[in-house]
């Protein structure tokens, strides 16, 4: 039975998450709460598995709610808000200090589809309490999307021959995408990227790494040439690939839908790089549900491109990588601070 704790000022959204989780026989909700104040005594006595977390409440912000936990007691938290359906520098924050997932509020027009709504919160929650959250070590730098960034010089394009990194990431990705990116040098070799979001936070996430880290992070376009010191986040509405034109690397991005619940992106970036890169191919995967990548890292690994995977103990969701490691096409299993180390020797 997986315990959840509902906290949401609204009655009205109080409600309706309890009756969605109780009807489900391997779920109960041990308590609502409209603000995280009146939750912490819930949180003592019951010890919830997962947390759903209101972005905006009275008292204390669920975001300020959550840095707390996380580096303290942490549980598996679900965000659930409308701040979280526009790709908002709120859901952003909320992923990088340790949310598990998200779900928008249900829209007034949504009776008809509460079934799908029902649904989806049952396999996140699910997926939650599987979930292995860590305890936030130190304070994340504060999220600034309205500063320009700062001025950055990608370097010359990539030649047939170049390393070529590729990263798949899913569940707890946003973090794990930080931390490897924010320790690549300015000159770093050119790195393309697919995290698991919708397409509405795409762009906002390649801005925030953008701001933090050396090398220029932008949405990847279609036709644009691969430059070294250039990392590219596949835009979320499309199927990143990668191809070799004359002496060097072009980008495409095929239309893509949000609404494809077998889509596999990283499955696709990675076979193109088998293609287009062979042995000079490096395929990263991170934390994530589902088996998304092991496919694809599984090509890269037959001609010959070396490819890691993120260890269980470092991962939050760790589908991903046992998948990739389950097809044979994993070269070596390393802690999340270890990648950036091994992608650069």
């Amino acid at each position: 039975m997986i315990r959840v704790l509902v906290i949401d000022d609204s009655a009205t959204m109080r409600i309706l998450l309890k009756k969605i989780i109780d009807k489900n026989e391997y779920m109960e909700c041990v308590g609502v709460a409209p603000n995280p104040v009146d939750a912490k005594e819930i949180i003592r006595d019951r010890r919830p598995d997962v947390i759903t977390l209101d972005v905006e409440m009275p008292k204390m912000s669920g975001l300020e709610f959550l840095e707390r936990m996380m580096h303290f007691t942490p549980i598996p938290v679900i965000m659930i808000s409308t701040l979280t359906e526009a790709g908002s520098t709120s859901a952003l924050s909320a992923l990088e200090l340790g949310a598990v997932d998200f779900i928008a509020k249900p829209k007034l027009d949504m009776a008809e589809n509460m079934d799908s709504y029902a649904d989806e919160i049952y396999r996140k929650i699910q997926m939650a309490a599987r979930a292995k959250v860590l305890k936030l070590s130190s304070p994340l730098p504060p999220m600034s999307l309205n500063d320009a960034a700062p001025e950055k010089n990608p370097g010359a394009a990539a030649i047939v021959g170049d390393r070529i990194v590729g990263i798949g990431a899913g569940t707890g990705g946003v973090s794990a995408l930080r931390e490897i990116l924010m320790t690549m040098p300015e000159d770093c070799p050119p790195i393309l990227a697919v995290q698991h979001l919708p397409a509405a936070f795409m762009d906002s996430l390649a801005k925030r790494l953008d701001h933090l880290c050396k090398p220029r992070v932008k949405i990847a376009e279609h036709g644009e040439s691969v430059r070294k010191g250039c990392i590219y986040i596949s835009g979320g509405n499309s199927k990143l690939t990668i191809t070799s034109v004359n002496d060097g690397y072009r980008l495409a991005c095929a239309p893509s839908s949000d609404s494809e619940k077998s889509k596999k992106t990283v499955d696709t970036l990675f076979v193109s790089l088998a293609t287009a890169v062979g042995k000079n191919g490096i395929g990263v995967i991170l934390t994530g549900a589902g088996g998304d990548g092991a496919m694809g890292i599984r090509s890269m690994m037959e001609v010959g491109a070396f490819n890691i995977a993120q260890s269980a103990d470092s991962c939050v969701v760790y589908d991903m990588p046992q998948a990739a490691i389950s097809s044979c096409g994993i070269s070596e299993v390393l802690a999340l601070p270890d990648i950036s180390k091994k992608i650069l020797s």
